[in-house]
C-alpha cells in the first residue's frame, strides 16, 4: 500500500482521486488549505486565491478571521473523508 503522507486538498475531489489514481496512491493524508488555486477559472480568480495565500503568510488576518478559515477547513478535509473513507486520512490543524 502507498501512502502519500502530505498532499492538500484540492476540488474536486475526484480530480484529486483521479490525479492519486495515476501516481499509484492508495491512500493520502489530506491537510487543509486556504486557498483553492485549483479552483481558478481565470486569472483573476487566480490571482483572488493566492491573495488569500498571501494573507494568511503575512499575518494580515485577524485571529477571528484565522479561526474561521481554520474551521472551514476543516470541514472542507472532514466531508472528503467521509465521502472516500478508503482513501483519505486527515491531519488536524489548530489555531496557534
Amino acid at each position: 500500500m502507498v501512502i502519500d503522507s502530505h498532499e492538500h486538498i484540492m476540488f474536486p475531489t475526484k480530480t484529486q482521486l483521479e490525479k492519486m489514481d495515476v501516481a499509484g496512491v492508495d491512500r493520502t493524508i489530506l491537510f487543509c488549505s486556504a486557498p483553492h488555486p485549483e479552483k481558478a477559472g481565470n486569472l483573476s480568480e487566480l490571482e483572488s486565491e493566492m491573495d488569500t495565500l498571501y494573507r494568511v503568510l503575512g499575518g494580515a488576518n485577524s485571529k477571528k478571521d484565522n479561526i474561521r478559515r481554520l474551521e472551514k477547513n476543516i470541514l472542507e478535509v472532514t466531508e472528503a473523508i467521509k465521502d472516500n473513507p478508503d482513501r483519505f486520512l486527515g491531519f488536524g490543524s489548530v489555531p496557534v
